[in-house]
């Protein structure tokens, strides 16, 4: 009997060289594997137009790799079992598409998914495990269970389809990112984003806490200086400080004052030397912080929107459209005053060695400060 059973492997199951080609189930391979068996006599790389290699026991059962015969395919794969004939992924040579149920995806389609029982299911995670994505390419697609709405990478920030918002990841709070609302005053023809960098909303009164955002130095990149804790349960760390004079503008470069407010007592009171007048200016500035397609106001912008207002002050800064908190600011050495008192978004204007911004308290006017001192940045859509 055991000698019947290893005659019978013999007979089957056969390997042999020749001609530098390998057979299992042939003495004669015609390619680099050929492989013999009850299926259409299937080889790899195979025929002009019978090559398969199958593993598996039935027409409907088990992997196939090779060529089906009606053109204009080249490849398919089946797989699974589940008591019918399966759907096939097909390979098209012409711009290489694919198709799931169906075995002429559309020529348009890189991939044509074709069903009237099931639908597309993407990868489904909570705000935070989005964001702890490295470096989302733009177009990325994910279902989000913490808003319940599907969103994708806009290559800015996170945009969702149930709110049209976008979120922008923040330094300060990963799992609580900026979201790009815009907003539109009709005086000024100019869109915004409806709240301050940072700021987790748009602004519910004048002293919103949760409207005032982060506190930037003038010129500065989202490096974590700018960061501040506003309210209880916000997760953001106030940046700590550092005496140490940046030489370079570019932020995240490994330097000791990485992520730390800069703070100074001399003239020019600038967190940078040299200065730089370039890195906030347009969409192209070097540290532009806003997000794609948004940068900073000049001191022109900030005061048409200051004209704009029914009156100029506290009040009417709040009744218009961009609705503006009093956030504060902070001061040269790092310390926090105006707030709850005063309004004080920066502009893009840079006037010998300081640069705007708008105060709004009392009064409301532009003016010009120091680039050490942190103040808001709202941004302006280009």
């Amino acid at each position: 009997m055991k000698n019947i059973f290893f005659l019978f492997i013999a007979l089957t199951f056969f390997c042999r060289g020749y001609a530098q080609n390998v057979g299992i189930g042939t003495i004669a391979p015609i390619c680099k594997l050929n492989i013999i068996g009850p299926y259409g006599s299937p080889s790899i790389p195979g025929a002009a137009s019978t090559g398969i290699f199958r593993i598996g026991v039935t027409a409907i059962e088990g992997i196939d790799f090779g060529k089906l015969l009606s053109s204009p395919h080249t490849a398919w794969i089946q797989s699974g079992f589940n008591g019918i004939t399966p759907d096939p992924l097909s390979l098209q040579p012409a711009g290489g598409n694919l198709g799931i149920g169906t075995t002429t995806p559309s020529a348009s389609a890189a991939l044509d998914v074709v069903s009237t029982t099931k639908g597309f299911l993407p990868p489904r995670m909570t705000s935070a495990q989005r964001n702890s994505i490295a470096a989302p390419v733009e177009g990325l697609v994910i279902y989000n269970t913490t808003t319940k709405c599907l969103q994708w990478y806009d290559g800015t920030g996170w945009y969702d389809g149930c709110t049209g918002a976008t979120y922008i990841p923040n330094i300060c709070n990963p799992s609580n990112p900026t979201i790009i609302v815009p907003v539109t005053n009709p005086a000024t023809g100019k869109t915004w984003m409806d709240r301050n960098l940072g700021a987790n909303r748009a602004a519910t009164s004048s002293t919103d806490t949760e409207s005032y955002g982060s506190l930037f130095q003038w010129g500065r990149g989202a490096d974590g200086h700018q960061c501040v804790n506003r309210y209880a349960g916000d997760g953001v760390t106030t940046s700590g400080t550092t005496t140490t004079i940046a030489t370079t503008a570019v932020p995240n470069a490994g330097n000791s004052w990485d992520g730390l407010y800069i703070t100074t007592s001399a003239s020019p009171n600038d967190w940078l030397t040299p200065q730089d007048v370039n890195l906030w200016q347009a969409v192209n500035g070097v540290n532009n912080p806003c997000p794609n397609g948004y940068r900073l106001p000049t001191n022109t912008e900030l005061n048409n929107e200051r004209l704009s207002w029914s009156s100029n002050n506290v009040a009417g800064a709040f009744a218009s459209p961009l609705k503006w908190a009093l956030a504060g600011f902070r001061t040269l050495i790092g310390t926090f005053t105006s707030v709850g008192s005063g309004g004080f978004p920066w502009s893009s204007t840079v006037a010998g060695s300081d640069s705007g911004y708008m105060q709004i308290s009392g009064g409301a006017y532009v003016n010009f400060a120091n680039r050490a001192y942190g103040l808001s940045v709202r941004c302006l859509k280009d």
